[in-house]
């Protein structure tokens, strides 16, 4: 083999030269791109990590706000038969909505002027109303 790349005019020592540059360079290349896909996976979990962590904080303020509303749903529903037991005990009508208050079941209606409304709102405040440290 040495004596036919004589033969063409090419040295051994030129060949050697050559790949070893050639190796030394594509080593080099490797070296820079293991490195770059190492710092790209790097970033990439720590932005990962990043993102888990808004996600769990997010999730938990969701979490914290349906318990509140639930809380404040559980309060009013008790609030709220609160209200009817009371309307019942004194016999009002059924309010707009509430189921069997149709208009055979409201019987007869008293008719009030603006100034009674104000007056009786003030003789019946519930103890259970907002503001009465009862929620």
């Amino acid at each position: 083999m040495r004596k036919t790349l004589d033969a063409a005019g090419v040295r051994l020592s030129e060949v050697d030269e050559s790949t070893r540059e050639q190796e030394a360079r594509l080593s080099s290349e490797i070296g820079l791109v293991e490195n770059r896909q190492k710092e790209l996976r790097e970033k990439t979990q720590e932005t990962v990590r990043s993102l888990e962590e808004e996600i769990r904080k997010a999730r938990e303020a969701c979490d914290e706000v349906v318990a509140y509303e639930e809380r404040k749903l559980s309060r009013d529903r008790a609030l709220l038969g609160e209200v009817r037991r009371v309307r019942a005990f004194f016999g009002l009508s059924k309010a707009e909505g509430e189921e069997g208050a149709g208009p055979a079941e409201r019987g007869p209606q008293q008719i009030l002027e603006p100034s009674d409304v104000v007056g009786r709102r003030r003789i019946f405040e519930p103890p259970f109303g907002p503001g009465a440290g009862g929620g």
